[in-house]
């Protein structure tokens, strides 16, 4: 009945997990890259600073790729290990939600439940509070540089004295050239074009040979587009400025970028010495930023890098390194090469849908048709078994115990005990030890009896022993001369009852027959679900049965009825003393709890329609499985919402009656 409300918290939480996926992607992907580059020793700047640019360019998109590769008739990646490593932090965010009814105990799941999803949504509101201050110190810096370019006076080749210098982006206008007194070292500003802005007593401190060095080093940067990547770099530096490893990469983008532009020029003819001796300079007047530039703005690009003395020496040495080879032979295939293993890299690290022969995937269409499938091989229920426990999405999690539940064959039973051993909820504990009952496993149900901790479980299960030694189905082959004891038995053959009346029939085969012992037919399977259109459930119609039985089916569509029509006597009388209900938030409700929600007034339901039922169980206990679409009225606004629906059904002295609702919302 709290579905609908928190829905902020909901978002948050669910935000926050997302992220906390991302996050762990690109640690694990700037990692191999990192390790990558060490390994294969590559010395190159210019492709050290691709294969960042490529790494940072596969995480931004892994969340766009993600969506789009499981949307399409792709192979899945099938790196189990990666893939269980990766989601890792989406199964802790979501443990709480793996239940497939709420754990019957309090002490055990009510607390975790509600606390996580707001501890998740803070750290999300956290996250967006940090964006937002990057961002607005972005702002600042766009704003200053607007106003450093709107001040900068133009100037020519010739007022530098580089009229020699080969400036053909000049000379196209991809770039604009300019003077300014409010900046001590020469900057690349803007985007669209660029302007290269030197200080304007750059004569007085620099010889000419040292200024067409530093005028090529801006121009290496416009040839390269380092302008748009610096733009990328901003944005993805703001959404990841808590991640330790994307920051490095950052700096690491950064460094390979001057580095790369410092044997460009060198590369084209520039003096070695004359060059150092410019950046020296620069250093020295880059110290104290003052004007403009003062709080050191992330948005322009400025000559030199100076946050470490180390990598200024480093600088300088390759600069004067007259050994060195400036420019890559082949650098193409080394790009390609780097790109197609990065890529590799990322397709491993998509959000992974189990994928050991495509078994136990999150699309939960697909789910049903495997299991027919492979349902009687014992490794596949395994991996049903750990669908169950481990999958980051709460719908497929509750589906994979319910087929777990119903399903037989060669290793059903074995695995319902794994699952009942490695699950901590006790509501699947409980429906473990029903299924196991309803199959007759004996053998099983023992074992849990006797290891088994919690008195409760402990006696449930003694109680399914019980009931099957004294219910013991009897299933026997009946030879012809033995027809005329058939007098004593219930038989399902017709040509058998003409037989049991002393006529001597000749029979080619035995008969079989099946009695529960006492001379009765076992119970017949759960009645097919009636039409979706017929199980719909709308305010002001009159409410009729559809099936007239009193059944789970009547039950549900009464219940809708019952909450459209805030009619508490109802609940008071349906519900079991016991009864759990657990919202798509994680929060537990009681009884008391859920019926006081019938009565709030924010907000009126409209209409119920059921889709996608079905049912499982016997006459003592079952479950309902449904998609349910809600019509409702919140605060004068009309709104539709979709939920998972697991219902467990029991019998209390004659009197079908609800025992727990768990609620997953689909989105």
């Amino acid at each position: 009945m709290n579905a609908l409300t928190n829905p902020f918290v909901t978002a948050s939480a669910k935000a926050a997990a997302w992220l906390l996926v991302w996050s762990w992607q690109t640690a694990v992907l700037l990692a191999c890259v990192w390790a990558g580059l060490k390994i294969f020793r590559v010395k190159s700047p210019a492709l050290r600073h691709q294969v960042w640019l490529f790494a940072l360019i596969a995480v931004a998109a892994m969340p766009a790729l993600s969506g789009v590769v499981q949307s399409l008739p792709l192979p899945q990646p099938s790196y189990r290990a990666l893939s269980y490593a990766v989601e890792l932090p989406r199964i802790v965010v979501t443990n709480d939600a793996a239940t497939v009814v709420q754990n019957t105990s309090p002490a055990l799941s009510a607390k975790p439940s509600t606390k996580r999803p707001i501890i998740f949504g803070l750290s999300f509101v956290l996250w967006l509070v940090g964006v937002c201050a990057f961002v607005i110190k972005a702002t600042i810096n766009v704003v200053r540089l607007r106003r450093l370019r709107a001040g900068a006076r133009l100037s020519s080749l010739a007022d530098l004295d580089c009229a020699e210098c080969d400036c053909e982006a000049l000379r196209a206008g991809k770039a604009r050239l300019a003077l300014s007194d409010e900046i001590r070292s020469p900057m690349l500003v803007g985007v669209a074009p660029p302007m290269i802005v030197f200080p304007a007593d750059v004569a007085a401190w620099a010889s000419p040979a040292e200024r067409r060095a530093m005028l090529r080093h801006e121009l290496a940067h416009v040839e390269r587009r380092d302008h748009y990547v610096n733009l990328f770099q901003t944005v993805f530096g703001a959404v990841f400025f808590f991640h330790p490893l994307a920051r490095y990469a950052c700096r690491q983008l950064s460094v390979e970028r001057e580095m790369a532009c410092d044997d460009h020029v060198v590369g084209s003819g520039a003096e070695a010495e004359a060059y150092a001796e410019s950046i020296i300079k620069v250093a020295e007047r880059s110290i104290a930023p003052t004007g403009a530039l003062a709080g050191a703005p992330g948005g322009a690009h400025q000559l030199a890098l100076f946050s470490a003395r180390h990598i200024l020496e480093r600088r300088i040495e390759m600069i004067l390194n007259k050994d060195r080879r400036r420019v890559l032979a082949g650098k193409w295939k080394y790009l390609i090469l780097s790109a197609t293993l990065i890529a590799l890299v990322a397709w491993a690290l998509l959000p992974a849908r189990l994928a050991k022969l495509g078994l136990a995937q999150q699309a939960s269409g697909d789910l049903s048709e495997l299991l027919e499938k492979y349902m009687g091989d014992s490794r596949n229920f395994d991996d049903l078994v750990e669908t169950a426990l481990t999958s980051p999405n709460p719908e497929t999690r509750q589906k994979a115990v319910l087929r777990l539940y119903i399903l037989e064959g060669d290793g059903s039973a074995a695995a319902l005990v794994k699952l009942y051993n490695k699950s901590n909820d006790p509501m699947i504990k409980k429906m473990v030890i029903q299924s196991l009952g309803k199959r007759g496993a004996g053998d099983q149900l023992a074992t849990i009896a006797q290891t088994e901790q919690s008195p409760e479980f402990r006696q449930m299960a003694n109680d399914a022993i019980k009931y099957l030694k004294e219910n013991t189905v009897d299933l026997e082959l009946i030879p012809a001369e033995n027809l005329k004891f058939l007098k004593d038995f219930t038989v399902i053959d017709d040509q058998a009852k003409d037989a049991a009346n002393n006529q001597v029939i000749g029979l080619k085969k035995p008969l079989l027959f099946v009695t529960d012992g006492q001379g009765r037919m076992p119970p017949p399977p759960p009645p097919p679900p009636p039409p979706s259109g017929a199980m719909t459930v709308a305010a002001g119609q009159e409410f009729k049965p559809v099936v007239g039985d009193g059944g789970m089916f009547d039950l549900l569509r009464e219940a809708a009825d019952a909450s459209i029509r805030r009619d508490t006597s109802f609940f008071e009388r349906v519900l079991d003393e016991d009864y759990k209900e657990t919202g798509p938030n994680g929060e537990t409700l009681n009884k008391a709890q859920a019926i006081a929600e019938v009565k709030r007034l924010d907000y009126a339901f409209k209409k119920f329609e059921f889709d996608d039922l079905s049912v499982s169980g016997n006459e003592h206990s079952a479950f309902a499985t449904f998609l349910g679409t809600v019509y409702f009225q919140a605060n004068g606004q009309d709104s539709t919402a979709q939920f998972r629906y697991t219902v467990n059904f029991i019998k209390r002295d004659g009197q079908l009656k609800i025992a727990a609702v768990h609620m997953t919302q689909k989105h």
